[in-house]
């Protein structure tokens, strides 16, 4: 766990728009857990949590438009 720590201090925002991609492709993955760990680092002062929330939001819209577009098409 102590790697994983320093991974996604290093990390924190790709992984994090990473986590909304593949939460809204479908994929059976727990983004509640990781995003209270999120909500913990930006109390610590590790993250920005207006960037933090941007970077999973990007993720989200990006592949709702996907979705979107591959229904309307």
């Amino acid at each position: 766990m102590e790697h994983f720590a320093e991974l996604f201090l290093a990390y924190g925002y790709p992984m994090l728009f990473l986590l909304g991609v593949v939460e809204f492709l479908g994929m059976p993955i727990a983004a509640a857990p990781v995003l209270m760990v999120v909500g913990a680092a930006s109390i610590a002062g590790a993250l920005n949590p207006v960037l933090a929330v941007g970077s999973v939001a990007m993720g989200a819209l990006l592949t709702e438009s996907f979705w979107f577009g591959l229904a309307r098409w």
